[in-house]
């Protein structure tokens, strides 16, 4: 009877550990479950945040460049302007002095010229004569 007793106590403690054995897999199976989910959720979020963070400074760095360049374009472009109007400056300032020339009424400045030289000429008579006098 004893070892019917033993037998039987055996069966029922094999009985209750394996529903305890199975109990436990099944949470751990679901702990599991729920921790490989809880991971893959933070770790999609993290790469969220990352690409985030990215996107960010890769769109500053594009302003950053399109200002240094936008910059850059606005020194060249006034530096070409300035010598551009210097050249243009130089050019008006010869077809000017040109025209002038062209222009310019060379024989009355001639002929005035020559009347103001006759007429030193006859001031210095008139006053020669007026000291002999």
């Amino acid at each position: 009877k004893l070892a019917e007793a033993e037998a039987k106590a055996a069966k029922a403690v094999a009985k209750r550990t394996h529903e305890a054995e199975r109990s436990a897999r099944e949470e751990l199976a679901e702990t599991l479950a729920r921790s490989r989910t809880e991971s893959e959720e933070q770790l999609e979020e993290s790469v969220r945040e990352m690409e985030k963070a990215l996107q960010e400074e890769l769109e500053k760095r594009i302003r950053e460049a399109r200002q240094k360049l936008e910059e850059e374009r606005f020194a060249s472009l006034a530096e070409e302007e300035a010598k551009l109007r210097s050249r243009v400056d130089a050019q008006i300032s010869a077809r000017r002095k040109a025209a002038e020339e062209a222009e310019a009424p060379k024989e009355e400045r001639q002929v005035q010229a020559e009347a103001a030289k006759r007429l030193a000429e006859e001031e210095a008579k008139l006053s020669a004569a007026t000291q002999r006098l």
